[in-house]
């Protein structure tokens, strides 16, 4: 027999428009200035071995210890951040952050950066989405990292209708959580000189239209 979807299902939430809570103009706008916008999700891009993940790494570092990302951009907004480094073994991690921490001057030991400390995460799994929430909202960082794209999941990266249903969960970890989502992604290798720049992403356009 059939659900009465009248009877058993209910409607969305809504919010009268005078009832949303003000910005904070006291707040910036940026988490890091010039760089990377307050709760923004994007894409850290690149071809294979062009440091993303150091430059991941040094932002993550930024963003914990309000030090400069890469030596030059502010970070108005510090606060805790948490990684995820499908590929690296946390032991060469370490050596990382801690060669970025020395020389900032930084206290590596008190860096309020903490790891997702399995080997495997898939984001397309009900599971470990949930998961991903319960530590989210215990720790509640500024910026999520993971690194990178396709190590999180097991979708076809070219399917639009599949690829969209990650991205909107992860937009909705920035919505519930007010934390900025970063994402280390790759570039297609065949991508010439004059691609415009949402097709030199590998998979779905959708990728580029998210962030």
């Amino acid at each position: 027999m059939g659900r009465n979807i009248e009877t058993q299902e209910q409607g969305f939430p809504t919010v009268r428009i005078g009832d949303v809570k003000p910005a904070d103009k006291s707040a910036e706008s940026w988490l890091i200035e010039g760089l990377w916008s307050w709760r923004a999700v994007g894409l850290l891009a690149g071809c294979p071995k062009t440091n993303k993940t150091w430059a991941a790494i040094d932002i993550a570092i930024s963003v914990a210890s309000g030090t400069k990302a890469l030596e030059n951009f502010p970070v108005p907004k510090p606060g805790r951040v948490v990684f995820f480094a499908a590929e690296d073994p946390q032991v060469f991690l370490r050596e990382r952050f801690e060669a970025i921490a020395a020389r900032r001057g930084l206290a590596f030991k008190t860096l309020d950066v903490h790891l997702i400390d399995v080997p495997v995460m898939r984001l397309d799994d009900a599971r470990d989405q949930l998961r991903l929430i319960h530590t989210l909202e215990s720790l509640r960082p500024r910026l999520l990292v993971l690194d990178p794209l396709v190590r999180i999941h097991t979708m076809e990266e070219n399917s639009a209708s599949e690829i969209s249903v990650l991205l909107s969960f992860l937009r909705s970890i920035e919505r519930k959580l007010e934390s900025a989502v970063l994402l280390v992604h790759h570039t297609r290798k065949d991508a010439g000189s004059g691609t415009q720049p949402g097709q030199t992403l590998r998979g779905s356009s959708d990728l580029w239209a998210w962030g």
